[in-house]
């Protein structure tokens, strides 16, 4: 395999076997080599079958530094998550460590209002997040803002099939708002401060994943044991916060996620009593 143009350190045009013009990466694949010269297959990474002018200028534009940091980054994630990042994983971290560092260099604050949630609900992206983040505050000699780890978290997830994650996160959010919104209007003097509320606010939060998932709970080893006055009075607020729900998104609580939220608000309320 030849390389027919080189792009950058870790990156060139090359042909293959049936004289195709393909683009080939790997960590410092072309260090040292002009062309002609060969390439060394075993540290090839990625091969775009399609050489196409596009490709070439993306590769082009984007900092040697940046992009030999994107391959690094990218073999670790493919290696902690067990599965390939899409196609354009290169252009898009080596995009997102260029923004990371002009916002770093013009002190830019660029607050990411999801943190809690991106760990709560994806706890393995969020980990590959927080090494990347250590990997560039080294390899940059700089101390990058906490932020970044969240806006590195949905870039991982987008990269490995969840096209939405930023979008699927602001609309648990949106629903915990929702659902909360009409506890409180219930029962307007329940202490936010306390660990039940932190507790009770942590499961709106995971039926709230489960509610934009489309998942049902399926523990059904539960075992209710209501107030028989505390379910009267509860009545009214299930009420709303279903046809919240179902104007808002189509779809209400199921009859056990129900009872489970009527088992964490029982518990809230006697505990704050």
């Amino acid at each position: 395999m030849k390389i027919l143009h080189k792009l950058n350190n870790s990156a060139a045009i090359c042909t293959n076997s049936s004289s195709d013009s393909i683009i080939v990466i790997g960590k410092g694949i072309t260090f040292g080599k002009k062309e002609g010269d060969e390439i060394d297959k075993s540290r090839i990474d990625k091969i775009y079958t399609n050489a196409d002018q596009k490709i070439t200028k993306l590769i082009e534009q984007i900092p040697d530094e940046y992009f030999e940091m994107a391959t690094i980054i990218i073999r670790y994630a493919e290696r902690k998550l067990e599965q390939p990042l899409a196609d354009d994983a290169y252009f898009v971290i080596s995009d997102h460590i260029e923004g990371i560092m002009y916002r770093y260099k013009h002190s830019i604050s660029m607050p990411f209002g999801f943190m809690q949630e991106a760990e709560l609900f994806y706890r393995k992206e969020f980990q590959v997040a927080e090494w990347i983040l250590d990997y560039l505050d080294a390899a940059l000699n700089v101390e990058l803002p906490d932020d970044e780890i969240g806006f590195l978290t949905i870039d991982v997830v987008n990269l490995i099939g969840n096209n939405n994650g930023m979008n699927e996160l602001k609309q648990i959010m949106e629903v915990v708002k929702e659902v909360e919104g009409e506890v409180n209007a219930a029962f307007p003097n329940l202490d936010k401060k306390s660990f039940s509320y932190k507790r009770f606010r942590t499961h709106l939060q995971y039926y709230a994943y489960r509610f934009v998932s489309n998942q049902e709970y399926h523990d059904q080893n539960i075992k209710f044991d209501f107030d028989q006055e505390f379910i009267t009075n509860t009545k009214q607020l299930i009420k709303n916060i279903n046809n919240k729900l179902k104007e808002k998104y189509g779809h209400s609580m199921d009859k056990l996620e129900q009872k489970y939220l009527l088992l964490h608000l029982q518990r809230l309320i006697y505990s704050d009593n």
